[in-house]
């Protein structure tokens, strides 16, 4: 028993379901209690201790209450005899005080509570809804085993589980939530082309998405009739139509640049990847910053490497995350020719800054090292396609920050990888999930290819799975393109032809604790040869995106296709 600290005389203190009272002249707390039936009133005084009893001046029958050990105690005349225990309550040790999803597949989630009681009664379990509404998830309990089991219907709701022991309880709470993710097998097709789509402008090349907003390159556009120079268009979404809202170009584009070789957006803010543009020195490559207010796209920034060389190829890929830009210079030299960089900016204000420069830990002469970058966060992965280049395996490395920092933490190869498999050309990350594809790998057929799933535990990434197309096909180079979000992988296999020569499609998987399911295959609805859908690939919510650039002898195209 707790007794507040520096009472006054009188004051009252209320604890087990009786009063005290506080006797400032005996420093101790009294309680009154009326066992007798000719109601006569008997004083039991508290203690904190066994050590502070009296052990003078006591009369047979004087009742002291001890805090320590819960006990009353009677004076016989010989000292203090232990007469009752008063009842404590249990505490729960295991279990709950957590929130969970619940799998949409409808297996259970049971929660195995625990619970101790210092007077050894036996444990009485039970439940109380206490936020939201169960819908038609069902909840069975045995023993403080509790098995919930999912219903059809989407639900959020907490729960408190009690531990009884007869006469006091203890709580826990956990909340929980029951989402069924988009149904791919029943998607809507959406195909955009560019407002001034003219033939090899390569539109489609590379895609992304974010929200209602995407990005299309274009690098082979002629803006102003500038021989290749490059564009790439911006799509707003309002309903279930896309329109295009804005055409980019570089503020000082050239012949040849190839503006939209790669492009990236998340929420007001692209970033679109010049590999070939020549500022100063020939090929060094660049990336351009655009930003949104309203309906209105404006360049904020050019992005230059600091130690940039001839033929870097800066801007081979790009992504941005928040404040956070990284691109890829695939053929920088520093330490190995064509070993490759990668660069990273933050953005302060308008302001960008170059903060890092990423190399492998392990750089070799023609690694590539940067051909396809992603970020997420503080997270970074980079795929260099030719590692090892005496046989091109290829690898995928993960670089994390710390404050202004970044760090390697991790290099990534998959268990049976081979030569020649070209493991890293495409890489896309989700917080602690990266997917990385192989499109060489033969596995099944001769560079059928594969993907690759690892997750991180701590700093230590583990492979979970390896996908393949179902059916295999040897040559459709699955794996061209990987991109991830929320538990669902969309990969392109921009040769597949099945249906006829090179028209690609696009695969989905969902996953469910460490397993990956194959949810669908798709192509475009109006697919003709060697229009190479799936090259690129993107997905945010409920929709993704794909580029078809070699539709219509190199126009091009892209497709959204939303999830029910």
């Amino acid at each position: 028993m707790a007794f507040p600290t520096s009472p006054s005389n009188d004051d009252l203190h209320t604890e087990f379901g009786r009063t005290y009272k506080y006797v400032s002249e005996t420093n101790s707390w009294t309680a009154a209690t009326t066992p007798a039936p000719e109601n006569v009133i008997s004083t039991v005084t508290a203690f904190e201790s066994a050590a502070d009893l009296p052990l003078v001046n006591n009369n047979p029958g004087d009742t002291t209450f001890v805090a320590e050990d819960n006990s009353f105690r009677l004076w016989t005349g010989n000292g203090w005899f232990e007469i009752a225990l008063a009842n404590t309550a249990p505490t729960i040790t295991a279990g709950a005080n957590a929130s969970y999803t619940l799998n949409a597949d409808g297996t259970p989630t049971v929660i195995t509570m625990s619970a101790t009681d210092p007077e050894g009664t036996p444990i009485v379990w039970g439940y109380q809804v206490t936020g939201g509404s169960l819908e038609d998830t069902s909840i069975t309990n045995v023993g403080g085993e509790f098995t919930i089991t999912p219903g059809t219907v989407e639900a959020t709701f907490d729960l408190t589980f009690t531990a009884s022991d007869g006469v006091n309880i203890d709580t826990s709470a956990s909340s929980f939530t029951l989402s069924f993710g988009p149904d791919w097998t029943n998607t809507t097709e959406t195909k955009v082309v560019s407002s001034d789509v003219a033939t090899s402008d390569n539109f489609g090349y590379d895609v992304s998405i974010s929200g209602d907003y995407a990005i299309v390159g274009a690098m082979y556009e002629d803006p102003n009739g500038i021989d290749a120079a490059g564009a790439a268009y911006i799509f707003t979404r309002s309903g279930g139509t896309w329109t295009q809202q804005a055409k980019l170009t570089a503020s000082d584009a050239s012949a040849g640049d190839n503006f939209g070789w790669s492009v990236d957006i998340d929420g007001d803010t692209v970033i679109v990847g010049a590999y070939a543009e020549t500022n100063d020195i020939q090929f060094e490559g660049s990336a351009y910053i655009f930003t949104r207010s309203g309906t209105t796209w404006t360049q904020q920034a050019k992005l230059i490497a600091s130690d940039r060389q001839v033929n870097d190829f800066a801007g081979y890929d790009v992504s941005i995350s928040g404040d956070t830009a990284v691109f890829g210079a695939v053929q920088e030299d520093t330490g190995f020719n064509d070993a490759g960089a990668v660069y990273v900016f933050t953005r302060s204000g308008t302001t960008w800054t170059q903060q890092a420069k990423l190399q492998a830990s392990g750089r070799e002469a023609n690694q590539r090292f940067g051909e396809k970058v992603e970020i997420d966060g503080d997270t970074i992965i980079v795929g260099a396609r030719d590692d090892t280049p005496s046989t091109d395996a290829g690898a995928a490395y993960i670089f994390t920050r710390s404050g202004t920092t970044w760090t390697q933490q991790a290099r990534l190869q998959g268990s049976d990888l081979q030569a020649s498999d070209l493991f890293g050309l495409s890489v896309a990350i989700d917080s602690d999930t990266a997917v990385v594809g192989a499109f060489n790998n033969d596995t099944g057929g001769a560079n059928a290819g594969a993907v690759y799933v690892f997750t991180r535990s701590g700093t230590t990434w583990t492979q979970q799975a390896k996908l393949q197309s179902s059916p295999v096909e040897a040559g459709a180079r699955f794996g061209q393109s990987v991109a991830i979000e929320n538990g669902t992988i969309v990969v392109g296999a921009d040769r597949d032809s099945t249906t006829g020569l090179y028209r690609g499609s696009i695969f989905i998987f969902t996953g469910s604790g460490s397993t990956w399911t194959q949810e669908t295959n798709i192509q475009a609805s109006d697919a003709s040869n060697t229009m190479y859908l799936g090259f690129r690939s993107g997905i945010s919510g409920n929709t993704i995106i794909t580029g078809a650039h070699g539709l219509n002898t190199g126009a091009g195209s892209a497709y959204f296709y939303t999830a029910s």
